[in-house]
């Protein structure tokens, strides 16, 4: 079974001829009890049983223990933000509000920072979540509130694509919001125009991205509409 960099995604081989790899959402579980004769066990419980009915993948618990929720910075919280930064979280699960910050103006500040950063967080307790459809692509334009929801179906992409796209610094779910909501890339006007007709006439969709590193990937979601592959244009 290959086993994505980073936490990037969860490995599921397929029997085709270029293997591929599913993609979850990932989740960090932050937990903090006050004392360090307390227990962060009953959280730590709740979370994971949340993120296997969610279908979410734990990317990893941060757990802070003996640390007030008056203090802003804490070792496994900075962790998290670092990790955040780094673009390896898509979400930010806590068991309270309380358990992440008890200053409103810090948690106010983390959470415009997570939504600056395209990361979901969920309050578990409160049943209260931000910025956490999955696939977080399918809102359209944020800014204008246009945009084509394209189905994308299962996501899977090639171990090399993925590689590719890490080490370019880009998420997988950048280049699948522009492919979702009619952003083809980097293509002709013919091909351009291709994409729209096959988006509205139920064929299949096939864009291309350059990344930063001038390296190019392609997205094809399928006729069907049953799944959507990141590939790059020399396993197609």
């Amino acid at each position: 079974m290959y086993e994505a960099p980073r936490a990037e995604t969860t490995a599921l081989l397929t029997a085709s001829l270029c293997p591929t790899v599913e993609l979850y959402m990932r989740v960090a579980l932050y937990c903090r009890v006050s004392t360090k004769d307390q227990s962060s066990e009953m959280q730590l419980r709740d979370l994971c049983a949340y993120c296997v009915a969610r279908q979410f993948v734990a990317a990893r618990e941060y757990v802070d223990l003996g640390q007030s929720g008056t203090k802003d910075s804490r070792p496994q919280l900075n962790e998290l933000i670092g990790d955040a930064r780094k673009r390896k979280l898509d979400a930010v699960i806590v068991w309270r509000f309380d358990r992440f910050a008890r200053s409103t103006k810090h948690l106010l500040c983390a959470l415009e920072e997570f939504l600056s950063l395209g990361v979901g967080f969920i309050s578990y307790q409160e049943n209260i979540e931000t910025g956490t459809r999955w696939p977080p692509w399918i809102e359209g334009n944020a800014e204008t509130g246009e945009g084509v929801t394209l189905p994308l179906g299962r996501v899977v992409g090639t171990p090399g694509a993925l590689r590719t796209l890490e080490e370019a610094g880009v998420s997988p779910a950048t280049v699948l919001a522009r492919h979702a909501n009619g952003d083809w890339g980097e293509l002709d006007d013919h091909d351009r125009r291709a994409n729209e007709y096959a988006l509205k006439h139920d064929l299949r969709v096939l864009p291309a991205y350059t990344l930063r590193n001038d390296q190019r990937i392609w997205i094809i979601t399928e006729a069907d509409r049953s799944s959507t592959t990141i590939l790059l244009p020399e396993e197609y």
